[in-house]
């Protein structure tokens, strides 16, 4: 347990649950305890699954917290080497996510928003309320500010089959499953990490 967030399991599975601030604002004491339990959870022969999840009822997480780079002078003359480092440690906690060997579902339960999203599109698995409220996606796109925690790279390759490349496959997805009908009639039985390493996906 941490000042931001809790881990709770449930035999084989662990519920990394976020309390920050009443909405889960990204900043870096946040990221910081998620990078860390993630990394901790990988290695932990007893997980077999992780879940994602905020303890607030109307908000998984809301973007970042402005006020978290309120220490940065910006007359200094570091000043965007400061922001570039800033944004390079929050970065390396999401991969923690990204690269956590175990299957991670985000639950999400609530609004999803910049850098929200961008934590849920860390996650193998995105769950979302149907609540005609919440929402997920890129929102400082329309202020003109380009995602800076991987939205850009992470969002193509999770809602396309085509066109981009996919991810690196992880160890518990390598199982031989079936995949949607080829353009001949036939059904793949090829691995998806075979897909993954370069080859076409096939064409529905």
């Amino acid at each position: 347990m941490g000042e931001c967030i809790d881990i709770r399991r449930e035999g084989a599975i662990a519920r990394v649950v976020m309390h920050r601030k009443g909405n889960n604002s990204i900043a870096e004491d946040l990221m910081a305890e998620l990078g860390a339990a993630f990394t901790e959870l990988g290695q932990d022969p007893a997980v077999r699954a992780i879940v994602l999840t905020s303890e607030y009822e109307k908000y998984f997480s809301v973007g970042a917290d402005l006020t978290s780079l309120g220490s940065i002078d910006r007359d200094a003359s570091d000043a965007v080497d400061q922001v570039v480092a800033f944004v390079m440690r929050l970065n390396q906690h999401y991969l923690a996510i990204e690269r956590c060997p175990k299957p991670v579902v985000a639950a999400i339960n609530g609004h999803a928003l910049g850098g929200g999203s961008e934590l849920a599109l860390c996650c193998d698995f995105r769950i979302m309320v149907e609540d005609g409220r919440s929402k997920i996606g890129q929102t400082e796109s329309a202020l003109g500010i380009i995602p800076g925690a991987g939205g850009t790279q992470r969002l193509p390759t999770s809602s396309s089959r085509r066109g981009f490349p996919r991810p690196r496959p992880k160890p518990w997805a390598g199982s031989t499953r079936r995949w949607p009908p080829m353009s001949s009639g036939r059904r793949s039985t090829r691995s998806p990490a075979s897909w993954r390493e370069g080859r076409r996906w096939p064409s529905r």
